[in-house]
């Protein structure tokens, strides 16, 4: 996914952008991976949970969690120095592929119009702090999830990933401003390769 992400920008992007935004692509997907694994999956699934006394569900004690900060309880201590990785490793793969996901779709957004340092602060930010605490919230059994009977409901990401993604996208665009320095706004800016959108679309 995040192959056919970086062909459709680098794609739509201008020919001298083109290395950068590559590189972009592929630096994001290291931090978001590292953030994950350090607090992310903490903060989304970490515990602690109870169950709620009225409706029966798992729901967070506190606003987000606090627990399995960097993999701890991904593994099963059998003595005598020997581990055994447990199933909750995953789960964590699966979320982290989802997270840089949701880090990525910035990434059109703010396409030439942001410095490449500032856009890997904003990756630490996104997978760290800001995605955890939206994951957490719905699908991490946080307050949305127990809001009403009927609970949280997303549609294959909807609304966690692809709002949160999006709504990102769209402050950095406001902030950082017009694309190029010093262009004219209606200057036009053709696709440096159709090919490679074509083949992103896939």
């Amino acid at each position: 996914m995040q192959a056919g992400f970086a062909m459709v920008e680098v794609g739509t992007c201008r020919s001298r952008s083109m290395d950068i935004i590559a590189m972009k692509y592929f630096t994001h997907v290291c931090i978001a991976a590292v953030c994950w694994w350090l607090c992310g999956w903490a903060f989304a699934y970490g515990g602690p949970l109870k169950t709620d006394s009225a409706s029966g569900k798992l729901i967070k004690k506190d606003f987000i969690g606090h627990e399995q900060f960097v993999g701890m309880d991904f593994y099963e201590d059998l003595g005598g120095g020997r581990f055994e990785p447990m199933m909750q490793i995953m789960p964590w793969f699966q979320q982290w592929a989802i997270c840089v996901v949701a880090t990525s779709i910035v990434s059109g957004g703010v396409g030439e119009r942001m410095t490449y340092l500032g856009y890997l602060v904003y990756s630490v930010v996104m997978a760290a702090l800001v995605y955890p605490i939206v994951v957490c919230s719905t699908w991490g059994h946080g307050w949305l999830s127990n809001i009403m009977d009927a609970g949280f409901y997303d549609q294959a990401g909807s609304g966690v990933v692809h709002v949160c993604g999006g709504t990102a996208a769209l402050i950095g665009a406001v902030v950082t401003g017009a694309r190029g320095e010093g262009r004219v706004a209606a200057q036009r800016s053709d696709p440096s390769n159709t090919g490679l959108v074509l083949l992103g679309t896939f």
